[in-house]
This record gives structure tokens, C-alpha cells and sequence, in this order.
């Protein structure tokens, strides 16, 4: 897994053009761009959701952090990698811009909801499910 991570990061490294632009941002304009950058990925519905899920953390020396949540999103993202960088730079005027992915620690994104917690948070995205479990007579132990 390292040595495909080593090749990966060889690749990037050559295939992304580089500018000798190196404008400051901030997180918060990291942020912004990089959720525009979901308009591009209209047609890979996964991607468009690991990059609204993930958000990306600036380090020093224009290093931008990405915590995954798990190997998949890890592999797509690094497929993506070179496009995304790219992206980053054009729009934030920064030749100096690299992109560190790496898979998080379970305690970093562990989230626990009871069945109860999901059906509210569903019932927030799509409010025909109460009026569905009113109908059968469901109750949410």
C-alpha cells in the first residue's frame, strides 16, 4: 500500500502544472473553492459526495490536509488528485499548492446516532416519511 501511495505521489508530482504564482489564501477561501470544484463532478456522484463530506485543512507551506473516511474515498480521490490540485492552483493563484490525502482515524469521524436519530435526520431531508409512518401506524423503538 505504501509503495502504490510512493508511485501515486510520483505521479502527481510530475503531471501537475505548476505556477510561479504563490498568492496567500485562507481557509476559509480554500473552503469556498474547493466546494466549487463540485460542479465538475456532476457525472462521478461519489466523488461529489467525498468532496462535500471531506473538507480540506491548510497547513503550512500551501499543504492542504484531507482526511478521507475510508479506502475507497482514499483511492477515488487520489485518482482525481491531479485535477483537484490543478483546480486549487488556477483558482487560488498558488503554484505552491499540494494535496495530502490520507484515511482518518475511526475516532475522528465516529459518529453514532440510535434508529430514532437517523429517522429524524431523514425525516428532515424528506418529510413524506412522517406522514408515511403515520399512515402504517409505525412507531421508532
Amino acid at each position: 500500500m505504501q509503495k502504490k501511495v510512493e508511485v501515486e505521489q510520483k505521479k502527481v508530482e510530475e503531471a501537475v502544472s505548476v505556477s510561479s504564482e504563490s498568492e496567500p489564501f485562507s481557509q476559509d477561501m480554500l473552503v469556498k473553492v474547493w466546494n466549487g470544484y463540485t460542479q465538475y463532478t456532476k457525472e462521478k456522484p461519489v466523488l461529489q459526495q467525498t468532496i462535500q463530506q471531506c473538507k480540506p485543512v491548510l497547513g503550512t507551506d500551501f499543504r492542504i490536509m484531507l482526511a478521507v473516511y475510508n479506502s475507497s474515498q482514499e483511492e477515488i480521490m487520489l485518482d482525481e488528485r491531479i485535477r483537484i490540485v490543478n483546480y486549487l492552483r488556477k483558482e487560488l493563484h498558488n503554484g505552491k499548492i499540494e494535496l495530502e490525502i490520507r484515511i482518518c482515524e475511526a475516532s475522528e469521524n465516529l459518529k453514532t446516532f440510535s434508529n430514532k436519530d437517523l429517522f429524524v435526520k431523514m425525516m428532515e431531508h424528506n418529510p413524506s416519511l412522517s406522514r408515511l409512518t403515520k399512515e402504517l401506524n409505525l412507531e421508532l423503538s
